[in-house]
């Protein structure tokens, strides 16, 4: 194993991952900033509900009628660069399924993949649709720099009982279909407008 395969957050526990526990520390302040100017936050098993979505597994569901601009659920995990993301991947540390990308230019990933990250927030079970997208990732950085901290966020109103969608973004795709065949395109079609 190489080096900084050595060094990877993939290979350290939770607690000696510097940027997870500073991530953790600053999303309380930022929830509570996000109050104080009058955002709403849901709350988990309250507010949504994680429930069997049709095709897709299972998926994040309103149990309340939401408004745009509201804070569905954090998204945590393990904040790495998207080489380490890869090679971790390739070790078999983590399937892959679960990053979400930090940084506008794709070079840190969030990677809440229960295995690796361990206690996860309920998140990364919201769903990829590009049809029936209605909200986005928030990823918060200082400076440009990301803090690893990640907020699913409503685009729109969306009524009780209604799923929350995210566009995953053609990257994760491309990585998910990588290798497989798939000739015509039929898989990333359904994929992207099931």
């Amino acid at each position: 194993i190489a080096l900084p395969s050595l060094l990877s957050p993939y290979r350290r526990p939770a607690m000696l991952q510097p940027a997870r526990l500073s991530a953790g520390i600053a999303a309380v302040g930022i929830k509570a900033a996000w109050q104080q100017r009058g955002g709403r936050i849901a709350l988990d098993g309250i507010d949504t509900a994680v429930q069997p979505s049709t095709g897709r597994g299972n998926g994040l569901f309103a149990q309340r009628d939401f408004g745009a601009g509201e804070i569905v659920a954090q998204y945590n995990g393990i904040l790495a660069s998207y080489e380490s993301f890869l090679d971790a991947y390739k070790e078999s540390l983590t399937s892959g399924d679960y990053i979400a990308f930090a940084d506008a230019g794709g070079n840190r990933v969030i990677d809440a993949e229960p295995s690796v990250a361990g206690r996860c927030d309920v998140g990364r079970m919201v769903n990829h649709s590009k049809r029936g997208e209605n909200c986005y990732i928030w990823a918060v950085s200082i400076r440009g720099v990301p803090t690893g901290v990640a907020f699913i966020v409503t685009k729109k109103r969306l009524p009780a009982g209604g799923e929350f969608f995210l566009n995953y973004g053609d990257r994760y795709w491309d990585d998910q279909f990588r290798g497989r065949l798939d000739p015509l395109g039929v898989g990333r079609l359904v994929v992207d407008y099931l």
